[in-house]
């Protein structure tokens, strides 16, 4: 990350080598990240810099990320590799299936990236798998509605 530029960015892509795994990547802009983008003035060479211009090392990216997080009153633990975590998480919570998850996070198996989804997994598939048992009953079936629902745990 503290090595990409504006010249990274090419045709609404950001093109770059997934540090930890080698893998080549050519990944779509977010609407959200082309708007902030357009509005960010280049300062400097690099995508992210200092107030300055100058490029930020790995280690003050890392220390960037960190006080943003503490800002926006996250716990301590968030690390900018939770972000990388987090991503899959969303893209799991989304519907994303496994080779979608490793063309963003740039993971070379599914391994990891099943660790990360593997609670969005339980809760999409226990949602499918509660639904193939509608209707349940005689009465049910002749209404042709299930049930009223449970009310919802509000916490």
């Amino acid at each position: 990350m503290s090595e990409l530029t504006r010249a990274n960015i090419v045709g609404g892509r950001i093109k770059l080598t997934q540090e930890k795994t080698g893998a080549e990547m050519s990944i779509p802009i977010h609407p959200k990240l082309a708007w902030s983008l357009r509005r960010t003035p280049a300062n400097g060479i690099g995508l992210v810099n200092s107030v300055g211009g100058q490029r930020l090392s790995r280690f003050a990216l890392y220390r960037l990320i960190k006080a943003a997080a503490a800002a926006a009153g996250l716990p301590k633990c968030c690390t900018p590799h939770g972000l990388r975590k987090a991503m899959s998480r969303r893209l799991g919570e989304s519907g994303a299936t496994n080779k979608q998850i490793m063309a963003i996070t740039g993971h070379k198996s599914s391994e990891q990236v099943d660790l990360y989804t593997r609670k969005a997994d339980q809760i999409r598939l226990s949602d499918a798998a509660i639904n193939l048992l509608t209707p349940r009953t005689r009465t049910e079936q002749k209404r042709g509605k299930p049930r009223e629902r449970l009310p919802q745990n509000e916490t």
